[in-house]
């Protein structure tokens, strides 16, 4: 019997100089914007809540949903899934 094994692997180096607003929504806005970058999820029904430059626009129901989002989609829920 015969196995074949594949080891390679496609890697691409990207990335970009960014400022991040000091406030707290604003740094979890960052954060959700670097796993949708990762895990290549574009839908436009989140898009508002990673543009973390604009993050004095959003509601405190806004700011609350942005907080579950990011409690979703924490290291702790992704290890061993996606990435970490």
């Amino acid at each position: 019997m015969a196995f074949f094994h594949n080891t390679n692997y496609d890697v691409k180096r990207f990335g970009r100089t960014v400022t991040i607003p000091d406030a707290p929504v604003a740094k979890v806005m960052y954060y959700l914007d670097c796993v949708c970058t990762v895990i290549d999820y574009n839908d436009n029904n989140i898009r508002r809540y990673r543009n973390y430059s604009n993050w004095m626009n959003m509601s405190d129901e806004e700011d609350n949903l942005i907080f579950v989002l990011a409690a979703t989609l924490s290291p702790d829920e992704l290890q061993d899934k996606v990435f970490f």
